[in-house]
């Protein structure tokens, strides 16, 4: 009698039943259904803003500038990688510092204990719905609002591709960070004043390190995502300019396509590999 070879998982059962078992835990959330539903209308409501044709007039973000006569694809995209400064840092940050002090505040913490599964399993079901959460559905609404202010032929489909690519890298980063700061924290009351102080590290800090120390700002995500998301738009430029293999000049500091995605990558496999190891030296009830 020969037995039948088993079919290797392209996903362990448990690994499913845990990330099945986080989307019910966020679908219950009204925190969470709020988050997915603004990412979503928030694209849109600028794809409204900007269906009125051509601005005449040169328009000045916190990272990028838009050139007059632009057109309407160019300026959606101006306004949500300028947006995406305080709504993806907000948003990104207060999804992903509940991740284990919820965890602990439902006592489910140091029930996994008793589940075979691995500490990477768990913390790669809970990053990965929390990723969900924010990063698809935001994408998702760039892309419709993408499609609303007229992206229909190759050129801004091919461009609309790329800056929604560098949006969800920096959406990555961001919750990461929260992640981070959650395991970091003992109490919610400690994860949130940290959540409070980075928020207004990017919000206030940003322009500050712009005005002090312009040759610094290569390594700030968020210009680095700036870079990144204008890059395929003619009319949209970041505000110290870029240029590839420039240096410094006169008129301000520029930072390269290819710079840009290695730092924003940087902060990315950092975010992620130290909320990672922090989450495995974590006691479960601690």
């Amino acid at each position: 009698m020969t037995s039948t070879p088993r079919t290797r998982e392209v996903l362990p059962s448990r690994i499913r039943a845990l990330v099945w078992m986080e989307c019910r835990l966020a679908v219950r959330s009204r925190f969470q259904r709020a988050v997915v539903v603004a990412t979503i209308v928030v694209p849109l409501l600028l794809a409204l803003s900007e269906r009125g044709g051509r601005s005449d007039q040169q328009r000045e973000g916190v990272l990028a500038v838009l050139a007059a006569d632009a057109p309407p694809i160019d300026a959606y995209w101006f306004m949500l990688t300028d947006v995406s400064v305080l709504f993806v840092a907000v948003v990104g940050l207060l999804v992903g510092y509940d991740t284990f002090i919820t965890e602990r505040e439902r006592g489910t913490a140091i029930l996994r204990r008793t589940v075979p599964v691995t500490r990477g399993e768990v913390f790669a079901s809970m990053l990965a719905v929390r990723l969900a959460t924010v990063g698809v559905s935001l994408c998702l609404g760039a892309l419709l609002g993408a499609g609303l202010v007229g992206a229909t032929n190759g050129a801004h489909l091919f461009a609309t591709m790329m800056a929604t690519a560098a949006l969800a890298a920096l959406v990555t980063v961001v919750v990461g960070a929260g992640c981070w700061l959650s395991v970091l924290s003992r109490t919610r009351r400690q994860a949130l004043a940290a959540v409070c102080l980075s928020i207004g590290a990017v919000v206030f800090g940003t322009p500050v390190l712009l005005e002090s120390a312009p040759s610094l700002v290569f390594l700030h995500p968020f210009y680095a995502f700036t870079v990144l998301a204008s890059s395929p738009f003619e009319t949209v430029t970041p505000i110290l300019e870029t240029a590839a293999g420039a240096s410094v000049t006169g008129e301000g500091y520029v930072v390269s396509v290819g710079l840009a995605g290695a730092v924003l990558g940087g902060w990315l496999l950092v975010t992620l590999f130290a909320a990672y190891v922090q989450f495995q030296r974590r006691e479960w009830d601690a």
